[in-house]
């Protein structure tokens, strides 16, 4: 079972992450500054997740 915060938040950050990193990674060179978003952009999606949902995205179990 898939908890609704998985589909409504993970998922489309990380998949938003993941196409960020794909265009960045296409010419076959990470450049500094998509280097810098992309750790930005991971500090923000564990801030938030932190935040919004009091735990990090990991297994319970």
């Amino acid at each position: 079972m898939v908890d609704d915060e998985v589909l409504t938040w993970h998922v489309p950050a990380l998949f938003v992450l993941t196409i960020f990193s794909a265009f960045a990674l296409y010419t076959g060179r990470l450049k500094r500054w998509q280097g810098i978003v992309l750790l930005v952009a991971y500090i923000a999606y564990f801030v938030i997740s932190f935040v919004a949902f009091g735990a990090a995205p990991a297994d319970d179990d």
